[in-house]
């Protein structure tokens, strides 16, 4: 089960004389998650990441679950 953040943009095309709505993604969060069935992530082109386990009862840090890397000499 998720949980998502959206945001309405209505839009409007002149040459076709049509508007619309589309929603705008800005967060996504995992309520439930329920493993089996017969598709896996493979199925989905999902492969392996390098990333954190998400445990059930893990608590965010105080940082509102983002660590500090202002020291970090990434790229951006």
């Amino acid at each position: 089960m998720l949980k998502l953040g959206v945001v309405p943009m209505d839009y409007w095309m002149a040459k076709d004389k049509t508007i619309g709505v589309r929603f705008e993604l800005e967060g996504a969060q995992i309520l439930k998650l329920i493993q089996g069935g017969e598709r896996t992530a493979d199925f989905y082109g999902f492969t392996a990441e390098d990333g954190d386990d998400i445990e059930d009862g893990d608590e965010p840090t105080s940082a509102g679950g983002f660590s500090d890397e202002s020291g970090d000499d990434g790229d951006f």
